[in-house]
């Protein structure tokens, strides 16, 4: 029970998130599901494995802010863990996971926002 005293509002809002994300992948799943899958009464064809491909201009990713975003979350992570106890102790027990879910919620919203065009891809 200590730990949603403390910690509720970022537990809250990380299970809110991981939520929608599922959902968000569940509907995916299933419209692509229902445009791979053909069925007729001799024969069921099941979807093709598909290959890893990276996205266009992957060379220019560390400028995204998605990418940006997500660095910056592991870079508090590391950071926190890196920390002494007594360095810790002089901040508030929450600081490290409230900051990693508002850059990854940036992060998302800097995925869904469109950026202006870098560098062509090769």
């Amino acid at each position: 029970m200590m730990i949603w005293a403390t910690h509720g509002a970022a537990l809250f809002v990380g299970f809110v998130l991981g939520l929608v994300v599922f959902a968000y992948l569940l509907a995916l799943m299933q419209a692509d599901l229902n445009q791979t899958f053909t069925t007729s009464p001799e024969r069921i064809t099941m979807p093709r494995k598909r290959k890893f491909q990276l996205v266009d201009g992957w060379r220019n990713a560390w400028r995204w802010i998605s990418v940006n975003c997500m660095a910056g979350a592991v870079a508090v992570q590391v950071t926190w863990a890196s920390l002494d106890a007594e360095q810790r102790a002089a901040l508030p027990s929450y600081s490290a996971t409230v900051v990693t879910v508002v850059l990854l919620v940036l992060g998302i919203i800097g995925r869904m926002t469109k950026q202006k065009e870098t560098d062509k891809a090769p």
